[in-house]
């Protein structure tokens, strides 16, 4: 496999879009043996390793890959005929890849699932000539079903497959609609289309209420394709699309009240794929004007624009999918070597927190309040000691004997005695980002004086966390004729 490592530099976006930073991009040529990738179709495994089923246009046939975390390997799964064109690939909970796809000879809509072992393939509609554009998604119970347009009747189409048996619905038969369909779920296990309505120039959706299909028009388009769908944690509907009649990237999305349409970059060339973070926000490959491959990003009020592949024409067929972390990846053809190419966006390392304290003190005659502070970019747990140093000041002889322990420094957090001196160290506190604690000191003595004694006390905190960091501070105390 041919791999290399392209540090791609912001670029800015038209239309007022932010410039990205710079992002680390993985470019990996999946198949090169020419042909491939025309349409592809991408998913991630449980433990989000890339599959990618595909269509190679030089045998006609259709083709899935699969990454090991080391390797591709590389498989035919249909070669009967003229098949594989606009696949759909979609993986179960049981981690089982199904492929969706036009067998064009024959103008059916088939379907193949691998059982670990085979692949096993059946016709689901061959009532005419059907099934392209077919989206896979997966009910619940692993059962399979399929979005898709039916060109002889020029309708779309919905199969569910109950167990036993496809059950096929016509969605929308009302005009010329059905092309570029992209199928989802919500979380009740309702299926939901976009599609594109060709004789009222109109993006549509449609969703099953439990009973009927329900359909709205998102936007008056002249022609609205490359159309990707998902479903929020919250079931609205985002779709992703290429407005054909002025080249513009689109963004719609569904509040429960109303759809927003944004534009999100005004250089679609063709093929978009939409994915959401576990924040809800939007994520989209595309292919630009330029004919590279483009990734856009909103970060809740703005969209940048990066380029993803640059070297030739890239990006004409993409599919993007967002792992556990919100990591992107993309299966795309590649136009110029005429090969099936994958892209992911290097992960980065979490940085090492780092660590900072400091130690002020509000001094006073007999007391004073030391304020430790965690200045780090992360919760840490401080340890606190102190040295203790007395110094005295005599108008006569000085007495032979001075004591320390004729003197107490209390110290006190909270209200509370934590020691009576912090020489041993063995005092700790834990401190969220940016949080700060009181520790109190008061100076006493179990004799009277009859000079004046200066106690200086010094708290020193040193984070726990590698590399440790340290500060200190002194307060000093008086004492003079105590009688405490």
């Amino acid at each position: 496999m041919k791999i290399r490592r392209l540090l791609l530099l912001p670029i800015l976006a038209l239309l007022g879009a932010l410039p990205a930073r710079a992002l680390t991009w993985t470019l990996t040529t999946v198949d090169g043996t020419g042909g491939t990738g025309v349409s592809n179709s991408l998913a991630l495994q449980s433990n989000g390793l890339p599959s990618i089923a595909y269509t190679d246009s030089s045998a006609n046939d259709l083709k899935y890959a699969t990454f090991d975390g080391a390797t591709w390997a590389l498989s035919t799964v249909d070669s009967a005929g003229i098949v594989g064109l606009t696949p759909s690939l979609a993986i179960n909970s049981l981690d089982a890849p199904a492929i969706s796809y036009l067998d064009a000879s024959n103008g059916d809509l088939k379907y193949a699932a691998f059982n670990g072992a085979t692949w096993t393939i059946s016709i689901v509609d061959s009532a005419g000539f059907v099934g392209s554009y077919s989206s896979l998604a997966f009910q619940s119970g692993n059962l399979p079903a399929i979005s898709y347009w039916d060109v002889t009747s020029n309708d779309l189409k919905y199969a569910a497959f109950n167990g036993t048996t496809w059950i096929i619905t016509t969605v929308d038969g009302v005009g010329n609609v059905g092309q570029f369909s992209s199928l989802a779920f919500d979380s009740a296990g309702h299926p939901c289309i976009a599609y594109y309505d060709s004789s009222n120039h109109a993006l549509k959706y449609a969703t099953f209420n439990g009973s009927a299909w329900i359909k709205t028009t998102v936007s008056s388009v002249t022609i609205a394709s490359r159309l990707s769908l998902v479903i929020d944690s919250a079931d609205h509907p985002a779709i992703a699309y290429q407005d054909n009649g002025n080249g513009y990237l689109k963004y719609a999305a569904f509040d429960g009240t109303n759809w927003a349409i944004s534009t999100v970059a005004i250089d679609c060339n063709n093929a978009t794929s939409l994915a959401l973070t576990s924040a809800g926000l939007p994520r989209i490959a595309y292919q630009s004007n330029s004919l590279n491959l483009k990734y856009a990003s909103f970060d809740g009020s703005a969209w940048t624009t990066s380029i993803v592949d640059g070297s030739g024409a890239v990006g004409g067929a993409v599919s993007l999918k967002l792992n556990a972390s919100d990591i992107p990846s993309i299966s795309y053809y590649d136009q110029t070597a005429n090969d099936l190419k994958y892209a992911t966006l290097a992960e980065r390392p979490v940085p090492p927190a780092v660590n900072g304290v400091t130690v002020s003190v509000a001094p006073g005659k007999r007391s004073a309040t030391f304020t430790v502070t965690n200045t780090g970019d992360a919760t840490t747990t401080i340890r606190l000691s102190a040295s203790n140093r007395i110094t005295n000041s005599f108008n006569g002889p000085q007495p032979s004997k001075p004591t320390r322990n004729d003197n107490i420094l209390t110290y006190t957090r909270g209200g509370v005695n934590i020691t009576r001196d912090l020489l041993a160290g063995n005092v700790t506190v834990t401190l969220a980002r940016g949080a700060s604690t009181e520790i109190a000191v008061k100076a006493s003595t179990r004799r009277p004086l009859k000079f004046k004694r200066t106690l200086h006390a010094t708290l020193t905190a040193t984070t726990q966390s590698s590399p440790a960091k340290s500060a200190s501070a002194e307060a000093i105390l008086t004492l003079a004729s105590a009688r405490n």
